[in-house]
């Protein structure tokens, strides 16, 4: 879930979902969204992140850790599709060692850039700048080696262009 900060020039409004800020704005949602998106005169919204859920890892009966199951997986070693698994009713139905419970409530704001917590935001004008890619390599004209069908339907289909 997106998280957003509403701004009035410089004074801080709200922070939450694009419906918390809406609300907090008095206008509608895709108004609040479109303010997000394009910018506004008299408001700034900005994404700053999404919601993540908190778990707490076990081995058997021991705690290990607790956290996103980013953090976890990087804690433990495990692999994001197991920690997904574990976190399922079917792993619960299995008895399984390993146990990942959801912890009711309890959620963190990861910053958006890479999935790294705490990362830089860009702001709209660093987002609206044109990438420019340099290669240093000089590119070679290709030649065309068709097979002898593919020259053959070439020359058919071009065959009325030809002057």
């Amino acid at each position: 879930m997106k998280v957003y900060e509403a701004y009035e020039g410089d004074t801080f409004i709200a922070t939450g979902t694009i419906k918390d800020i809406a609300a907090a704005l008095g206008v509608s949602v895709s108004s609040a969204r479109a303010m997000a998106n394009r910018g506004h005169s008299k408001y700034t919204v900005i994404e700053i992140g999404t919601r993540r859920q908190i778990y707490a890892y076990y081995l058997d009966d021991e705690f290990i850790t607790e956290g996103t199951m980013h953090q976890i997986a990087e804690v433990t070693g495990e692999q994001l599709v197991t920690l997904n698994f574990l976190s399922s009713n079917a792993a619960k139905k299995r008895n399984l060692t390993k146990t990942l419970i959801k912890l009711e409530g309890e959620t963190m704001i990861v910053k958006r850039t890479h999935g790294a917590k705490f990362a830089p935001v860009p702001t709209n004008d660093e987002r609206k700048e044109a990438i420019k890619v340099f290669k240093n390599v000089p590119v070679k004209p290709a030649e065309w080696r068709p097979s002898e069908y593919a020259k053959s339907l070439f020359e058919h289909s071009f065959a009325k262009w030809r002057a």
